[in-house]
């Protein structure tokens, strides 16, 4: 699935925007949520890891530029242990964030972040967001592990 915009580059929120939360996603993540923290934890969970129907999965050009410099090189990924990211890896970044992909929820340095992950015949597409102000979750990064 090729990656389509519904908005372009906007400046003042320094990206892109590929999608925007539906009230299906909503429910799904909160599934996914309550599996990972538990029903008797999922309302404090829920606080954190508040995510509302209308905001942005948001492409940072920062973030982009981390990925490409990070990510992209096959020295530094082989080092690692990792694949080294491609142009259509990051065409694959809608596919990848998505609900039914999330393998985890925590908090990084105060900031709420999502973790999924998409396995194909490369290996394991890595996606984190991070859950931004109140109308954002921004791509924090994007790697490829070994199956």
């Amino acid at each position: 699935m090729p990656l389509s915009l519904t908005k372009v580059f906007d400046p003042p929120r320094r990206g892109i925007v590929f999608r925007e939360v539906s009230g299906r996603e909503r429910v799904t993540l909160n599934y996914a949520l309550e599996r990972h923290v538990g029903v008797t934890n999922f309302a404090e969970a829920a606080s954190t890891f508040s995510i509302r129907v209308g905001q942005w999965h948001l492409i940072d050009h920062h973030h982009l530029a981390h990925i490409c410099s990070r990510h992209a090189d096959p020295k530094t990924e082989g080092l690692l242990g990792q694949i080294p990211i491609t142009r259509d890896d990051l065409c694959r970044i809608p596919e990848v964030i998505d609900p039914r992909n999330v393998f985890e929820f925590r908090v990084v340095g105060g900031m709420a972040r999502i973790g999924y992950r998409r396995e194909d015949n490369r290996g394991i597409l890595v996606a984190i967001e991070e859950i931004r102000r109140k109308d954002r979750l921004a791509l924090k990064t994007l790697y490829r592990e070994k199956q």
